[in-house]
């Protein structure tokens, strides 16, 4: 059978590269990437990339597009014993986290939103428990890094970032030339629930504009 194809998280050409970099360059910043699509985004260039291109670092990438922060970062799992490998044994300045955006949207989506009932508002749709506990769940995966940084490299750096409002246009993401393909993720599961994106804008933007 053929191997699996490899996570960056799992090529150790790119370790070895990354620390290569740091005896070589002992004045560069020390970044380690770890994360979602915004990092790892394969049909076009992401905020990855640009950081990298600028070779002004010593820069370990480990994201993974379709990696969500639970898994990321959950007690025990692979990728968070790496990354508190990595802090331990080298001079991280920052670690940039780019996760959280998957655990709301790819393949969960479905599973706190019921269906509309008729003449109800789509809030009314939403398992709020349920959501309540994916949120809660985020937090204490941020929180579980923010223990092994303080544990092992405290002075180094966390940036994350919060995500864009989603908009639901039902519209594919598409590489160069339109060569690969991608989604939608939101808008098919928001129409089985009999919820209408775009009739849900169009109300709140007139009681926005009565307001």
């Amino acid at each position: 059978m053929p191997k699996p194809a490899q996570r960056v998280s799992d090529v150790h050409p790119k370790q070895a590269v990354f620390a290569a970099s740091i005896k070589q360059f002992p004045q560069r910043l020390v970044l380690i990437t770890e994360g979602d699509s915004w990092f790892s985004y394969p049909l076009n260039v992401n905020i990855a990339d640009c950081i990298e291109m600028m070779s002004d670092f010593s820069m370990l990438r480990l994201e993974h597009n379709g990696d969500d922060a639970r898994e990321i970062m959950g007690a025990g799992s692979d990728q968070l014993e790496k990354l508190e490998y990595y802090l331990e044994n080298y001079p991280v300045d920052a670690l940039l986290m780019s996760a959280g955006g998957n655990d709301l949207v790819a393949g969960e989506l479905e599973k706190f939103v019921d269906k509309k009932v008729d003449g109800a508002t789509w809030q009314s749709s939403i398992k709020v428990a349920m959501l309540a506990a994916v949120l809660d769940d985020i937090v204490a995966a941020y929180e579980r890094l923010l223990d092994a940084r303080d544990a092992l490299r405290p002075q180094c750096l966390i940036v994350a970032h919060s995500y864009c409002y989603f908009q639901p246009t039902g519209r594919r993401a598409t590489g160069p030339f339109g060569l690969l393909h991608a989604g939608p993720w939101m808008r098919p599961v928001l129409i089985a629930r009999g919820i209408d994106p775009d009739t849900v804008n169009k109300r709140e933007e007139l009681q926005r504009d009565v307001e």
